[in-house]
């Protein structure tokens, strides 16, 4: 059976069990019909109830930092992302405008791909601030980031 098969199959499975047709958006869908949706996935899924965790069981800096940043403009903004040559993400972004604030010259093009002028960037500021200049920014080379005045 090819791939295409077995999503036309579970796409009748969903839609039959919420009394729609395979084309119908999930904007469409009433409440009622999105808890169906959930509770469908989960069978085809195999989910199994598990513990829940709330904010009251996260470590405290991982609940303060939520706290710190409640809606996703102000996580994307304060990712802290550890990122390599390769790397293609939005984390990038903060790291390419750190930099730039930095005065990295000339400056980094903010696109969220870690390429070969990031790559050299990050090693000149590890290399300017006592750290191992391996181009890789992990904790230690963001936190240094963020603390070195701009």
């Amino acid at each position: 059976m090819e791939p295409a098969d077995v999503v036309n199959i579970l796409a009748q499975k969903v839609a039959g069990a919420l009394g729609v047709g395979t084309d119908t958006t999930l904007g469409s869908l009433d409440d009622g019909q999105l808890t169906a949706f959930a509770s469908v996935i989960q069978q085809i899924e195999g989910w199994r109830p598990g513990q829940t965790h709330g904010p009251g069981v996260l470590p405290g800096d991982v609940a303060q930092w939520l706290a710190d940043h409640p809606g996703r403009a102000e996580r994307v903004a304060a990712d802290q992302p550890f990122a390599r040559r390769g790397t293609v993400a939005e984390g990038v972004e903060n790291i390419q405008r750190r930099l730039n604030e930095l005065g990295r010259t000339p400056p980094l093009e903010v696109d969220g791909n870690f390429g070969p002028r990031n790559d050299e960037a990050v090693r000149w500021f590890q290399a300017n601030h006592g750290l191992t200049a391996d181009g890789m920014v992990g904790n230690e080379t963001w936190r240094r980031l963020m603390e070195v005045p701009g």
